[in-house]
């Protein structure tokens, strides 16, 4: 009889998808989506060039997930991809590619999967034309891929915890617009030496928004405002013991126009059952 722990499988990517409110109503067809079930698997996606009305388009995009045990070992894994190509928001946001990356590995004896963001990056994003540069914070989730090595080197790292509490603004309302205040959901969080979560997760930039000081664009921490166009939301990490979650752009347009867009998203995990 097999006594050993069974895997149960999280993985699925999705490259662009959203809704247009104003000023046409019309969702944004889900492009390249993919998934794998739980108890795994391999999955592919592909799109052709896209256009809507102008508002939204990309040059191609692809998606990728698969799961499963590795080969003559007791080791399992998944991984999850999506790709943008030439995407552009109404020709205020552009970028020549969005990749969201996940890789997800375990063994019987871990108690939590290792799971890294490695490989999600944004190339030449642009916004009204003014290259916006992005440090990349990727390593750190890679050199702390469980949710038990992140809290311990968010207790143990002086450097990491200041660096958090800046681009947070933990305890730092009055540097954040009111109206900005519900985006940053550890604002009125007191600062300490344990990471905050709630109900066991948190959210964490996967990049550093150098700020390009021109007039009609503010940078708060990950979120970026513009203009008369609206938001943009630059690489969210989703972090829990059993799973990461990834957006690498989320936009939010108020004005003139309307409508709510996501490009390079996916989830990955895994967890472990008795046989």
């Amino acid at each position: 009889m097999n006594n050993d722990p069974r895997f149960h499988y999280n993985a699925h990517a999705v490259a662009l998808e959203g809704k247009v409110n104003h000023p046409f109503q019309q969702d944004i067809d889900v492009q390249a989506p993919t998934f794998v079930s739980p108890n795994g698997g391999y999955g592919t996606a592909k799109a052709d060039p896209y256009n809507l009305r102008d508002i939204v388009s990309h040059n191609g995009a692809r998606s990728r997930a698969e799961a499963g045990q590795k080969p003559n070992t007791t080791n399992h894994y998944a991984i999850v991809h999506a790709e943008l190509q030439g995407f552009n928001i109404s020709d205020v946001l552009t970028a020549d590619s969005v990749v969201a990356r996940l890789s997800v590995t375990h063994s019987p004896d871990q108690e939590e999967p290792f799971i890294s963001p490695k490989g999600s990056r944004i190339e030449n994003l642009r916004i009204l034309g003014h290259e916006i540069t992005l440090i990349p914070l990727a390593d750190t989730y890679h050199s702390n891929g469980t949710m038990s090595d992140l809290r311990k080197h968010f207790a143990d790292n002086k450097d990491y915890r200041q660096t958090f509490y800046a681009h947070g603004f933990i305890g730092s309302a009055n540097d954040v617009p009111d109206d900005k205040h519900k985006f940053f959901r550890w604002l009125l969080h007191k600062k300490k030496d344990e990471l905050p979560e709630f109900r066991g997760h948190t959210i964490v930039p996967l990049f550093k928004i150098v700020d390009p000081n021109v007039a009609g664009i503010q940078v708060h921490g990950s979120v970026i405002s513009v203009h008369n166009f609206g938001r943009i939301h630059v690489g969210e990490l989703y972090v829990s013991p059993e799973e990461r979650r990834v957006t690498m752009l989320r936009a939010k347009l108020g004005s003139p126009q309307d409508a709510s867009i996501v490009a390079g998203g996916g989830g990955g995990g895994m967890g472990q059952t008795d046989p």
